[in-house]
């Protein structure tokens, strides 16, 4: 007896992080509970920097920025 795995409901898993793209992930259809997962690609969010926060030396010859990272809104498929 040959049994077919058949995946069609795929349901994206909101895992996008910065440099990594998210998944789809599905059951199979035929009830076998054989998973497969793929990812979606052009979904990493990539970086994005605020203001930067300024230290001065005491002279204030030099100066140290620090730009905080911000989360983009997650892109979905």
């Amino acid at each position: 007896m040959t049994f077919c795995v058949k995946f069609t409901n795929y349901v994206y898993q909101n895992n996008v992080t910065c440099t990594e793209n998210g998944t789809e992930l599905a059951t199979c259809d035929n009830g076998c509970g054989e998973t497969d997962s793929r990812e979606v690609a052009g979904t990493a969010t990539g970086h994005t920097y605020g203001d930067p926060t300024w230290l001065w030396s005491k002279s204030y010859h030099s100066a140290t920025a620090t730009f905080p990272a911000r989360r983009r809104t997650t892109r979905r498929p």
